[in-house]
This record gives C-alpha cells, structure tokens and sequence, in this order.
C-alpha cells in the first residue's frame, strides 16, 4: 500500500530474525540492517551514518537503559536533523569515545539527571568533545521532557505520548516530525501541572495522544 521499495531494519539478530529479513528480499524489497553487538554499538552506527549524510555539527546523547529521555530528545534531534548516541549510566565506550572526538562537534546534548547518565559519564563526554555540552534534566522523566518541550520553537501543536511504555511513544516520533508537532511525556491518568499550564498560556492543542 504504501509502494515501499527500501527497508532499513534496525538491530541484530535477537531483535529482528534473519527470517524477516529474508522474507522481505524474496518479496524483491531492498534491506539493510544496521546492527552492532549491543544497543551502544548499534546507535553509533546510526549516528554516524546520519553525521556523514547530514553533516550535523550536534549531537543528542540519552540513556539506552530506560527509553524516556532518549524519546523526550527526539524532539531536538528531529528539529536540528541530529542522531541520538545511547550510552550506559555509569560508562561510555571506547569506540563512542573515539567517534566524539573525530567529529568536531559544536554542541552536545545530554538528556536526563544523574539516574540515567551518572556525572561520571557525563564529564567523561565533556572531556573528549570540545564542543559545548549541556544536560537537560528535571527531577523525573516528565519535567525532563517538558524542559525537552520549552526548548522548541514556539508550536502549537503537542503529541502526548505515555511515559511508561515505550512501544506507541517510540512510533510517534516521525509522526510528530511529519506534523512539525512536539512530543510529551504523561503519565497515564494525568498530564504534569506544568504541561497544562504551559499549554493553556500558549493556546496550544493537543493534536494526538497516543
């Protein structure tokens, strides 16, 4: 229905089956998996992959631990067409390493307090990239994510996605590119006082909750 001719599948073997894979080629689709070892690896795969076609000079970088932050900073890497590097709370790896000092970064930034990325880890980012590098945190993944939000260009359209689970939120991402919207994060039964405060004040509408 939608005449795709290029599938990208995302992740190894414990993700996607190499029977999907094949699946697809004997339907004459063209695939490409971008897999590392681990979630790390896989994400600087696909970072790296992004820099070199967009050129960006900025990276995302969020806990591949708990999706929460690394979904809130869609936002920002959706706007400024920017990868998003995972990384462990307490470690970042050598090959991350080696990559954020190759690429001459102007501006860093890190998604989520000291729970998701510990300031070990975030001061070790700090000291391979001499690029600005900034955390935007709240106390928990709710305030992260409307701190995410006020960093936007003023929009008045809002997606609300849940903050629990991550399936239905992780699908809305390119939606929200596509509609020029930005991504919340509630809870199930009730959005955050600052959230409606902030969408009342700038006549806002929520345009999805999914």
């Amino acid at each position: 229905r939608l005449e795709a001719k290029n599938i990208i599948i995302i992740g190894g073997e414990n993700s996607i089956k190499v029977e999907v894979l094949d699946k697809l080629k004997n339907k004459k689709y063209s695939v490409t998996r971008i897999a590392g070892k681990d979630r790390y690896k896989t994400s600087l795969k696909i970072a790296e992959k992004v820099i070199h076609k967009s050129n960006s000079k900025q990276l995302q970088i969020a806990s591949g631990e708990n999706f929460a932050d690394a979904l809130a900073i869609t936002n920002l890497s959706n706007r400024d067409n920017t990868p998003i590097l995972l990384v462990a709370k307490d470690t970042i790896d050598s090959e991350s390493m080696k990559t954020l000092n190759k690429l001459n970064l102007e501006k860093i930034n890190v998604a989520g307090g000291e729970k998701s990325i510990s300031n070990k880890t975030f001061n070790t980012i700090k000291s391979v990239a001499e690029s600005k590098v900034e955390r935007i945190s709240g106390e928990n993944r709710y305030e992260t994510s409307f701190k995410i939000a006020k960093l936007m260009n003023k929009t008045d359209k809002f997606i609300i996605v849940s903050g629990e689970n991550f399936a239905d939120s992780l699908v809305a991402s390119p939606y929200a590119d596509k509609e020029n919207a930005v991504l919340v994060l509630s809870t199930k039964d009730e959005l955050s006082s600052e959230i409606k405060e902030y969408l009342t004040k700038n006549d806002s509408i929520i345009t999805s909750v999914l």
